[in-house]
């Protein structure tokens, strides 16, 4: 009322308002809950990572859906693997980007357009300094750890739907 008031009568509010604001609005933080596995009381809970449960396939049952991430292109995702360390995981969607995830929030950190169509199979080398890439045109990639790409090259005319890792060899 008052300051409908003062803009009728000419007056401005200008003295209400703090010195140093810029007309935007505080963001409230957003706790995010996640489960650090690397914590000293969990061997005393028992409770393990995933790596240390697979003599136990029933703890791969997923019996409730609890989040779904996305990120900021919704499409299709075709191939899904982690990175080597484990704490990222990469996703290989139909519009031919990787996206890195974080692995304890599953934020997405990055997007990189990784190929021009579809990828279809990613692979990470036995000795894990190496992560092949397949897409639906039939090319095959290399990167390095750091998402460098390395080669590219025509391995097929038809869409590639796999690829496999022999000892020190890829095979698409």
């Amino acid at each position: 009322m008052d300051s409908e008031r003062n803009f009728a009568m000419g007056m401005d509010d200008s003295e209400h308002i703090p010195a140093g604001y810029d007309g935007k609005r505080a963001k409230k933080a957003v706790f995010r809950k996640t489960i650090d596995y690397n914590h000293s009381s969990f061997k005393y809970l028992s409770l393990l990572p995933p790596l240390g449960m697979l003599d136990c396939p029933l703890n791969c049952i997923t019996a409730k859906h609890i989040r779904t991430s996305t990120n900021k292109n919704k499409c299709p995702i075709f191939s899904v693997c982690w990175t080597p360390e484990g704490r990222r995981l990469i996703t290989g969607a139909a519009s031919g980007e990787f996206t890195l995830w974080n692995g304890l929030t599953f934020n997405f950190e990055t997007i990189l357009q990784a190929h021009e169509s579809s990828i279809r199979c990613m692979l990470w080398s036995h000795n894990e300094d190496w992560l092949l890439t397949a897409d639906n045109a039939g090319y095959v990639k290399y990167w390095q750890a750091n998402m460098n790409n390395v080669k590219m090259y025509q391995a097929h005319k038809d869409p590639i739907r796999g690829c496999r890792c022999a000892f020190n060899n890829f095979y698409a």
